[in-house]
């Protein structure tokens, strides 16, 4: 609860400087959370009085939860679905709807019971996980709670598809399009995407098993608490860290037409684009301009993306970033050949580079041996 109160502050405050979005859903995100946790708080320290409201909310919340996150996934990795209204709406109503009808189902029925139904349906369905006993109103709120959690098993099935799927798609998209793609790609939330289904897997388990079985033993208690704490805090700490997503894209780079098309596409196959994809690489190095663009090749070459992507397709069987990479990294052991004078550093930065990190991964992965031993060698 704490973890998501810090950060909904940063988060807020972040959005007022800059007025992101993306911080936006990722703040009201953290918000939820929080008072999921709250309700957390009030169930097991045993505020029974308020445990109808906040239990409501906790109904809510839990629902809700997961969908503001797949809407934060989508705002980084679809082009345009932050700023298209129709898409958000659509999105709102089928996303949230379960969240609102459960949780207004659930508040009327705490209305509809007297005072000695609320703490029956409190101490043996929400505190010891049963049925028996329970008849009328109480009973129906329990079969309520019972729809929830599997509304919640298959939200969460459906949301994982579709978040690594954007996601999946997004670095298909950057691959293709930049030559250098560090602080581009999106691993990280991918990783806090995997990281948080298994969350709430633990989460949906001990739903199942009850959390009453964790009332009595604070240890027990505290191996969920440290384990979401961590988690959350690594979803506001790389949410707020994430300076790059689909919003950053020049819009041109999503039109697969290029302004000095002549009509040699339609007579150029896509072996013939090969040989001048290759000759145009090799005559003036574009690949070592660090901020090149699978739409300057595609210029210089009076031609588009999707040709120039089929090329190098057929050239390499790679992507892009691939193809770009292994001709620096080409390029670099040349130089270490002919220049055993120069640093690492230097050959990096000769060769196309801004990071250095990135040129020992992607070295290691073309070589399959770091700068310092090939150069030995």
């Amino acid at each position: 609860m704490m973890v998501c109160a810090f950060w909904s502050i940063v988060l807020i405050l972040d959005w007022f400087a800059a007025h992101d979005k993306l911080r936006l859903w990722l703040w009201q995100f953290m918000v939820v959370a929080m008072l999921l946790y709250v309700g957390h708080a009030v169930f097991f320290n045993h505020y029974t009085t308020i445990v109808p409201f906040t239990n409501t909310l906790y109904c809510a919340c839990n629902l809700l939860v997961f969908p503001l996150y797949h809407v934060y996934i989508k705002g980084l990795s679809v082009p345009h679905y932050l700023d298209n209204r129709r898409q958000l709406w659509h999105d709102r109503c089928i996303l949230f709807l379960p969240a609102l009808v459960i949780s207004f189902i659930v508040g009327i029925l705490y209305l509809m019971m007297s005072s000695a139904e609320r703490s029956d349906f409190i101490e043996t369905y929400l505190y010891h996980n049963e049925f028996s006993g329970l008849h009328g109103t109480t009973f129906l709120q329990a079969v309520v709670h019972q729809i929830a959690k599997l509304c919640f098993a298959i939200q969460v099935i459906i949301i994982f598809i579709l978040g690594f799927r954007n996601l999946r798609q997004y670095k298909r998209f950057i691959d293709n399009t930049y030559a250098d793609t560090e602080n581009k790609r999106l691993e990280k939330v991918q990783i806090i995407l995997i990281l948080f289904i298994v969350g709430v897997f633990l989460a949906f388990v001990s739903n199942i098993i009850g959390r009453w079985r964790f009332m009595d033993n604070a240890l027990l208690l505290a191996i969920p608490s440290l384990f979401f704490s961590i988690l959350l805090f690594m979803i506001g700490y790389i949410g707020s860290r994430t300076m790059f997503s689909i919003s950053n894209v020049n819009d041109k780079e999503f039109t697969p037409t290029s302004p000095n098309m002549s009509g040699n596409d339609n007579e150029q196959t896509v072996s013939s684009f090969t040989v001048s994809l290759e000759q145009l690489m090799n005559k003036q190095q574009l690949y070592l301009r660090h901020d090149l663009k699978i739409s300057d090749v595609a210029l210089l070459l009076g031609s588009n993306r999707t040709y120039i992507q089929r090329s190098i397709m057929e050239l390499s069987g790679e992507s892009f970033t691939k193809y770009i990479n292994r001709k620096r990294i080409e390029h670099a052991i040349e130089l270490q050949k002919n220049h055993p004078e120069y640093n690492i550093e230097t050959i990096a930065t000769q060769s196309g580079y801004t990071h250095l990190g990135t040129f020992y991964r992607n070295y290691k992965i073309v070589t399959g041996k770091t700068p310092r031993k090939a150069n030995i060698l």
